[in-house]
């Protein structure tokens, strides 16, 4: 039994793309590891270098959401567009809170 050269091809193509989905999803750029590296001052085109484009652009905040699992970054810029400050969630609406009771966002 031969499989025609079509159908063939529609394989290939599908287990190609397949491929970079899952390679695409290894190098996610937005993660928790990534926006540690982020600093008071930071350009906003050096953010968007380590975190990729935001899923929202409100005034001069940048918002980065992840789905599932969820997580979320609000990058906060001063009118030259450095950053002023950060700050990460794992839920809707309360930014997460460490040990001395400031938000990671603190730089």
């Amino acid at each position: 039994m031969t499989i025609s050269k079509t159908i063939r091809c529609l394989l290939l193509a599908a287990i190609a793309l397949n491929a970079a989905a899952c390679t695409m999803s290894l190098f996610r750029k937005f993660d928790r590891q990534r926006y540690e590296t982020l600093y008071h001052g930071q350009p906003y085109y050096a953010v968007e270098d380590t975190l990729g484009k935001p899923t929202e652009i409100d005034e001069r905040q940048w918002i980065y959401t992840h789905e599932s699992p969820f997580y979320r970054a609000v990058i906060t810029y001063d009118a030259d567009g450095k950053l002023v400050n950060k700050e990460w969630f794992l839920t809707d609406d309360e930014p997460e809170v460490n040990p001395a009771g400031e938000t990671p966002a603190s730089d």
